[in-house]
């Protein structure tokens, strides 16, 4: 059995955004902005996972996943439907009142975990 993870698709750009309007000051280091966010994505018990994605590519580029669905499965959950669901569209306004750029475009993924044991 897999265990896979679903939800929004952040660019590091987009990250930077969101620390910066947390902490209402410029943050550009990659480090201090996974750290603000994650801290303000644990307050409402969800998770901040970095992965390289797509995960079977050469064109692999850092992203973060804002965990929406955590499942056992050996297939992936469809991702046009999990895309428009109500959680997918409140997680895309809470992103965007934060501060993110393109929120209510941000892809929604079905993936591997590549920290569970």
């Amino acid at each position: 059995m897999v265990h896979n993870i679903a939800g929004l698709l952040i660019t590091m750009k987009q990250m930077r955004e969101m620390a910066s309007h947390l902490s209402q000051k410029p943050v550009t280091e990659l480090t201090e902005a996974y750290h603000i966010c994650r801290a303000e994505a644990l307050k409402f018990q969800t998770r901040w996972v970095p992965l390289d994605y797509p995960k079977d590519s050469d064109l692999k580029k850092p992203r973060i996943l804002l965990v929406l669905r955590e499942h056992e499965s050996e297939k992936t959950i469809d991702v046009k439907k999990g895309g428009r669901t109500k959680l997918a569209r409140t997680a895309r306004e809470w992103l965007k009142a934060r501060g993110v750029s393109g929120a209510e475009k941000i892809k929604f993924v079905d993936t591997e975990d590549p920290f569970y044991l």
